[in-house]
């Protein structure tokens, strides 16, 4: 739909009796289209692929390991965290999530127990202690990578948080 032949447009649309100096000129003018058109081809196949993502866990690991990894277009697997290479061998993704137990959730100590997170009562004096937002003791989700691939660690935390499910948090480790 997108694919446009410039030169084939060009020879239909000029006229006929036109001189090949002329029609060389015509051509050589097409170079910034054809490099306009070039640019927009990759950028509306980075949109589909965006739109396309989801915060499903393979979309996300995919989508990271794309960007990060060094993978392209590979047939993923579900279990274990394997992607399968065209030439029949498989191997660990370099980007894979681990997902946390849900069962184990914070819990609040009062601060006659004189924990480190803990909720007072009125009556007890104390200074408030809040969870701070880079406090990743309570995770939904681990998102590993290899220490070796050393991504930019605030544009992966962006993907993560623009793709991932609301209300859920992550943690970001490193392995060897």
């Amino acid at each position: 739909m997108y694919s446009i032949n410039w030169k084939i447009l060009t020879r239909q649309l000029l006229p006929s009796f036109i001189g090949e100096k002329l029609r060389a000129f015509a051509f050589s003018s097409l170079k910034p289209l054809e490099t306009l058109q070039a640019v927009f081809m990759r950028f509306r196949d980075d949109r589909i692929n965006e739109t396309n993502q989801n915060g499903q866990v393979i979309a996300l690991e995919y989508l990271l390991n794309r960007k990060f990894g060094g993978i392209d277009n590979k047939v993923l697997a579900y279990k274990p965290a394997t992607y399968f290479h065209p030439g029949g061998d498989s191997r660990i993704f370099p980007i894979y999530i681990e997902q946390t137990d849900p069962l184990i959730s914070p819990y609040l100590y009062n601060a006659a127990e004189e924990k480190p997170l803990f909720v007072g009562n009125n009556t007890e004096l104390f200074e408030n202690y809040l969870i701070s937002n880079d406090d990743n003791s309570f995770s939904d989700f681990i998102v590993n990578y290899l220490v070796s691939l050393q991504p930019d660690i605030n544009y992966l935390k962006s993907l993560i948080s623009k793709y991932k499910i609301p209300g859920f948090t992550f943690k970001i480790q490193a392995y060897e």
